[in-house]
């Protein structure tokens, strides 16, 4: 079951650096939207990297070419590092879901101290909060009280929305257009008598920045102990602002519910 953790954990920690990529293609382009299935994408990017290293496996068997072992060994090498680099985090407390949960009037009062003291901080780093952007996602907690059931999987989202405008503030992105808290779902992938579970976060972020920055963006979602991935990306120029960029994306995080 392990290696079939090792093997989600690869590709999205892969895709977001194909991520970066697309950025590089917006500057010379311009204007780039790319629409990814959810958790069918998931599936089939696991899926898909078990049947190449079963090639890989088969081929090694087979007296292969020394071109062929050299591409091999380069290509094992390459998806070693990645592999031993995700695992580090599959321990950590930013990929399974909260242990303590607070009671839900509390965790009202927690969602308010953490828009006060990020408005606080972007407000230093020269980061501006639009209307829609204040309330982090959580604007129909101004005039209700979350219900109890609720409270954890709210929790996880309010840690993911702290680290995604942490990472804004290392990328000195300018502008939060707008943070919208979509509907998670789960997932899971049988494997004989095994059964892995995960469930997915989705984000829609709306955002300003110049290329460069949006880029370093993309790149620290890659380097965080969260496992992001891009789902949806738009980015169009703006003619008004030289070097400046308007991204709309969805950056779904995986959460493991099942320990193995």
């Amino acid at each position: 079951m392990n290696f079939y953790i090792k093997l989600l954990k690869k590709n999205l920690f892969a895709f977001i650096f194909m991520g970066v990529l697309l950025i590089a293609i917006i500057i010379s382009a311009g204007v780039f939207t790319a629409l990814l299935a959810g958790k069918a994408g998931v599936e089939n990017k696991v899926k898909g990297e078990l049947v190449l290293r079963e090639n890989l496996t088969m081929a090694k068997k087979d007296a292969p070419t020394l071109e062929w072992i050299s591409y091999l060994t380069k290509k094992n090498e390459a998806l070693d590092k990645i592999y031993n680099g995700l695992m580090e985090k599959i321990d950590g407390p930013a990929v399974k879901m909260p242990v303590e949960v607070m009671e839900s009037l509390k965790f009202k009062e927690k969602i308010f101290e953490v828009q006060k003291d990020l408005r606080k901080e972007a407000a230093g780093k020269q980061l501006e909060f639009k209307d829609k952007a204040v309330f982090l996602g959580f604007k129909e907690y101004e005039t209700k009280i979350p219900r109890d059931k609720e409270v954890p999987n709210l929790t996880k989202q309010l840690e993911i929305i702290e680290e995604l405008i942490s990472l804004m503030f290392e990328s000195e992105i300018e502008t939060i257009e707008d943070i919208e808290l979509l509907k998670f779902n789960d997932g899971a992938i049988k494997e004989k008598k095994d059964e892995f579970r995960y469930r997915v976060f989705p984000v829609r972020l709306e955002i300003t920045s110049s290329v460069k920055n949006l880029a370093w963006f993309f790149f620290r979602l890659s380097e965080s102990d969260f496992i992001f991935m891009p789902e949806e990306l738009k980015i169009d120029s703006m003619p008004d602002l030289k070097d400046r960029v308007k991204g709309n994306f969805v950056i779904s995080t995986i959460i493991f519910l099942t320990d193995n």
